[in-house]
């Protein structure tokens, strides 16, 4: 596949998800308004940061693994099994499991990196620096490559087949950069909300849009093996 057809593929990935993109966007939206003006959900989202402050790395991986392996499971034996659960279901979470925990570590140890380097406020010049370091380089040289790619070894049983796919040119331009294309449309808007907020509520927001992205990028994964 060369780079104009794997641009083409990226960006129909990007299309087939501005729906649920933009869903996303009101609700993040909501949320931020409810914030700003709701007393009572301003308390919530005190006590919310009062807890991710006191767990630190160990909130993060929790709810990263909540959101990224066990919440697309339920949705799964819900909708689509009938309540049903399987030894298929208890693998795949089992099998989750090892990546969300460590990215949501690494989150949490970027999202700290980011407050040292540009500082904790939210204002225009703050929120933008952070959102294209994030954008242009933590997500295309790091987030994506290693999810990606561990959907692809994990797809592939961990084979050794599997294990130099991901290294192959194929695997940039056919699976690697249409995600990163459906990604952009995601967590553009996505980070700029969660930067917004004060340094304590940014992780419990980006794990908002981190449930949503694990289903997209869970039917993008799905759809390639059919």
């Amino acid at each position: 596949m060369s780079l104009r057809e794997a641009l083409l593929v990226g960006l129909r990935a990007a299309r087939a998800n501005i729906l649920p993109g933009l869903l996303l966007q009101a609700i993040m939206a909501c949320i931020l308004a409810f914030y700003l003006f709701h007393d009572g959900s301003r308390e919530f989202f005190r006590l919310v940061g009062e807890s991710r402050q006191e767990l630190g790395v160990f909130f993060a991986m929790v709810t990263y693994t909540f959101s990224g392996a066990v919440l697309p499971e339920i949705m799964r034996v819900v909708l689509i099994q009938g309540g049903r659960v399987t030894l298929g279901n208890l693998k795949s979470v089992a099998t989750m499991v090892p990546l969300w925990m460590f990215m949501g570590s690494a989150v949490d140890v970027f999202y700290t990196a980011q407050n040292g380097w540009f500082g904790y406020g939210n204002d225009v010049a703050t929120v933008v620096a952070k959102v294209l370091v994030d954008q242009l380089l933590y997500s295309p040289l790091f987030a994506t490559p290693v999810i990606t790619g561990y959907f692809a070894l994990r797809a592939g049983g961990f084979g050794t087949a599997a294990r130099q796919a991901v290294f192959q040119r194929r695997f940039l331009t056919e699976t690697l950069l249409p995600v990163q294309l459906a990604s952009w449309l995601i967590w553009f808007p996505g980070v700029t909300f969660v930067y917004i907020m004060p340094p304590p509520l940014q992780l419990p927001f980006a794990v908002l849009v981190h449930t949503f992205w694990v289903l997209i990028l869970t039917t993008i994964s799905e759809r390639g093996r059919h």
